[in-house]
């Protein structure tokens, strides 16, 4: 029963991840070279910081929930923590971007 927070979780992080997929695939159709990038850096981080975690997250399930982080996972961590922040910048850039493009 303690686990299924957990596949929850692995659930919506490949939808994610999925969904990261999709729009790197379908923004290279696109004529605009800005949109291009920032969708493709946006995926990017989106994945990596869905496998990051993820990864992470299966680590600390298999040492036991009642443990704390331990010495050899925290830069892994700290790459998440980074990975997250850099997801965000780009997936604000881009709706940016987006907002410019059509004007609102």
């Amino acid at each position: 029963m303690h686990f299924i927070p957990h596949l929850i979780t692995l659930i919506l992080c490949s939808l994610s991840a999925a969904i990261a997929i999709k729009n790197a695939r379908s923004v290279t159709k696109c004529h605009d070279g800005s949109a291009i990038v920032l969708v493709l850096l946006m995926s990017l981080f989106q994945i990596s910081t869905v496998a990051t975690f993820v990864t992470l997250q299966f680590g600390w399930v298999l040492s036991g929930h009642g443990e704390l982080i331990g010495k050899e996972s925290q830069l892994g961590w700290i790459a998440y923590d980074y990975q997250n922040i850099l997801f965000h910048i780009c997936a604000g850039l881009t709706v940016n971007h987006w907002i410019k493009c059509n004007r609102c």
